[in-house]
């Protein structure tokens, strides 16, 4: 895709954004947008997931940082990092699921130690978030990821506990 095509599917995005709910049709259309945007690393898009970050819905939130931390680099001290860790700390949207969106990006992008990766694994009231954070922190801390794996697996059938 041209600068020209990406720029047209972000506007489209962003009129997405402030319309009324979507039917599905329209909704798919979005969410795939954003991700080809992301893959494409269009770096325009960039500065408008990281405001969807504070966005009210929470399928913007989790949409928005997936494709910020599945496609774009930032520094793991940065801004964008920081506002990962507040929403994995915070969020309350979706049962969960941005909070364990947000440590499975900080697995691939924080470097060891990640307090916020190990407050969540201590303290998050829900156990898959607590799981994905005890992934994040092994994977940041150099563990392979079949071991990896191993571990989380062992977590949820019982054998042991994420700490």
């Amino acid at each position: 895709m041209d600068t020209g095509e990406l720029r047209e599917m972000l506007d489209a995005v962003k009129v997405a954004q402030h319309a009324p709910r979507e039917d599905n049709a329209a909704h798919q259309k979005t969410w795939s947008n954003m991700h080809a945007l992301a893959e494409a690393r269009f770096l325009p898009a960039l500065d408008f997931f990281v405001s969807c970050l504070d966005d009210d819905r929470w399928e913007w939130r989790i949409n928005a940082l997936r494709c910020i931390g599945f496609h774009y680099r930032f520094p793991a001290d940065g801004a964008i990092a920081e506002k990962i860790r507040r929403m994995l700390l915070t969020d309350v949207g979706g049962f969960g699921q941005v909070r364990m969106a947000a440590a499975s990006v900080l697995g691939g992008r924080s470097t060891w130690p990640d307090l916020a990766l190990e407050t969540a694994l201590k303290t998050d009231p829900d156990e898959d978030v607590r799981r994905v954070a005890f992934a994040a922190l092994l994977t940041i801390g150099g563990i392979p990821y079949k071991v990896v794996r191993a571990e989380v697996q062992k977590t949820k059938v019982g054998e042991s506990q994420p700490t």
